[in-house]
């Protein structure tokens, strides 16, 4: 986790010195070891450090390569460092004995230009500078963990990994981008892969890449998951193997650090995964660094509460430090907006950010600089699929009538609604599924107190191959799972996820998505992913053996409702505040008066506020953190 940022004017004129200045200014709190900005003539590269890898301790990005022809700053950890080390160093593009992560990227492309980005495994967002050939070249990850924004203003193209460092620079505040906001309201959240809040700053798709030359391309699909030649294994048991090894080797790679590690655990089945994978490494290789747990636990939250298999990690783990912190105080709301100068690039999506925060605190506080945490469990492991009906289509007939039960009773639909979903819904083309949706959005999830917009049947603003969203070949599970990673409130999750962490001081690390894991999972049959009404079945026959037998068993989540509803009591004078002559109705979005009678009435009944009233909350405290007092127009930074 570091900040990066860059310029590049398209007219060849010299960039502004002090422009760069103000991008590593907003960039301050993503690196506590420094800045450095670099500039020649029409290009500008800015670079916060914030060192967590043995190999990057004291390097100040922008750095170039040996010829200065080529100049980098990059956000990034790569996995594959052994193979690429290896190669780049045999084809003559790489001499240092111990090079960094951004260093083996640059001899990256200069070995294969523009095709580099899918020969890196790991977490990256990156900008290369190429002076020969007058071309800038930005890439992103492949599952989207670090983030990378642009926008072309009067001839100049303005970059960095977070949206307040392109708005310290750009020459005037953009306009709102006023359809994402009422598919916001409405919870779609489709156009927030390639767009952000602002209509003028673009997002870069993950597995994309962009090339800036005298003018700025689209960016372009570099990787497709799911797309690597199908693995032969001759028995389950070969399969079982065969995640076991990748999994292990996910951790492994994530624990690379020059502090001591935190892990983030619940109790539940993805997170102890990547804890006792870590306490069994750490077993084997004595020279891994100190690594400790952290976990939230509640005694007034029932539905929150996992402490019996919390202490079961805890007690497995027995070389980790486990430190528990209550987690009954960090009810919904109770930091929210920018409280405590957090920057709020664009409206939260998630009400429980002090809970989000507090073990990434502790973790700090430790002397942590990186937290792994178990997040993409669910989503690739596709612990939802018999909530799935195309899943379905992936099970053999002589298991038809026992597996259809099991979605039926998580669908809760008709035997006739879940056989038109499963056979019927997956053969809609994509535009006639974009269409689907913003009848639905406008219509089924319309409000008295939503305004109606003007739209646009299946526009999404952007142009994305459909093999971004749907490659072809893949099975029933598998095609739950890619559209659990390409599903857009991920990607608008991952969005608010790095910033968090960043503005905890930390840096983020997901075993579970790593992208050789991934590619595996996508392959693996359907029996192996949900059998019997059993989810994560891979995961929980696999580790057999590395885990308690109580978690591995665990079959039920938990959930914070109870949290969210206390939040909503006790910030509720902040909540009214926010309803009262609201930015988001003169700006129209919003009926204010039949908002306020609603929530009104829902507190007087005792009733929930819906994550639709949330939403309307994150807009509006992030429009009054945004807007100027005497205008329409939102500030920047």
């Amino acid at each position: 986790m570091s900040g990066m940022a860059g310029i590049l004017r398209l007219d060849g004129a010299p960039v502004d010195p002090d422009l760069l200045h103000k991008m590593a200014a907003a960039l301050q709190y993503r690196g506590q070891d420094g800045s450095k900005v670099w500039h020649d003539g029409p290009i500008g590269l800015v670079h916060r450090h914030f060192w967590t890898t043995p190999e990057e301790m004291g390097e100040e990005q922008p750095i170039s390569s040996t010829d200065s022809h080529l100049w980098i700053t990059a956000d990034a950890r790569v996995d594959n460092r052994d193979e690429l080390i290896s190669l780049l160093r045999t084809g003559g593009y790489l001499n240092k004995e111990i090079p960094t992560d951004a260093e083996i990227i640059l001899a990256a492309y200069k070995c294969w230009g523009e095709d580099c980005a899918q020969h890196l495994i790991g977490d990256f967002a990156f900008a290369i500078w190429d002076a020969p050939a007058r071309r800038l070249f930005l890439a992103r990850d492949v599952i989207g963990i670090r983030q990378l924004y642009y926008a072309t203003m009067d001839g100049v193209l303005y970059f960095g990994n977070t949206i307040g460092t392109v708005l310290a620079a750009l020459p005037r505040q953009p306009a709102l981008n006023e359809p994402l906001i009422h598919e916001f309201l409405r919870g779609s959240y489709r156009r927030w892969i390639c767009q952000t809040i602002y209509a003028d700053i673009l997002r870069l798709p993950p597995a994309h890449h962009l090339l800036v030359g005298r003018e700025v391309s689209s960016p372009r699909l570099y990787y497709v998951l799911g797309s690597q030649p199908m693995p032969h294994y001759a028995s389950d048991e070969d399969w079982l193997q065969a995640f076991r090894t990748l999994f292990q080797e996910a951790v492994r790679c994530r624990l690379r650090s020059a502090t001591p590690v935190g892990i983030a655990v619940s109790g539940g089945l993805d997170s102890s995964s990547v804890a006792c994978m870590a306490h069994e490494l750490a077993q084997q290789q004595p020279d891994l660094p100190e690594i400790r747990l952290y976990s939230l636990v509640y005694q007034d939250t029932p539905g929150a509460d996992e402490s019996e298999f919390l202490d079961a990690v805890a007690a497995h783990c027995e070389r980790f430090v486990t430190t528990r912190i209550v987690g009954d105080e960090f009810w919904a709301l109770r930091e929210f907006g920018s409280d405590g100068g957090f920057p709020l690039d664009e409206p939260e999506i998630y009400p429980l950010r002090s809970q989000t925060l507090a073990p990434l605190r502790a973790a700090v506080a430790d002397g942590c600089r990186v937290v792994l945490f178990g997040d993409g469990g669910d989503q690739v492991l596709a612990q939802n699929l018999y909530a799935e009906p195309q899943g379905l289509q992936g099970v053999a007939l002589r298991d038809w009538l026992e597996e259809a039960k099991y979605f039926q009773m998580a669908t809760r639909r008709s035997w006739f609604s879940l056989l038109l979903r499963a056979y019927v819904k997956p053969m809609l083309s994509q535009r006639l599924r974009s269409v689907m949706e913003d009848l639905y959005i406008n219509f089924v999830r319309a409000r008295p107190w939503l305004k109606s917009p003007h739209f646009h049947y299946g526009r999404d603003g952007g142009s994305l191959e459909s093999a971004f969203f749907r490659p072809p070949g893949l099975g029933a599970s598998a095609q739950v799972i890619h559209e659990n990673l390409r599903y857009p409130r991920e990607s608008a999750r991952q969005n608010a996820m790095d910033l968090t962490v960043a503005y905890a001081g930390a840096e983020q690390r997901y075993p579970f998505f790593d992208q050789r894991l991934v590619d595996l999972l996508l392959r693996v049959p359907q029996h192996l992913i949900a059998w019997r009404g059993i989810d994560r079945v891979i995961v929980r026959e696999s580790l057999a053996t590395t885990m308690p037998e109580v978690v591995r068993q665990r079959r039920h989540k938990s959930h914070f409702e109870g949290l969210v509803q206390r939040g909503l009591s006790r910030e509720r004078q902040r909540i009214e505040e926010l309803i009262c002559d609201p930015w988001a109705e003169v700006l129209g979005f919003i009926h204010a008066a039949p908002l306020r009678a609603i929530i009104e009435s829902r507190w007087q009944e005792r009733m929930e506020l819906q994550g639709d009233i949330l939403r309307l909350l994150y807009l509006e405290s992030w429009l009054r953190d945004k807007m100027q007092p005497n205008g329409h127009q939102p500030i920047g930074g």
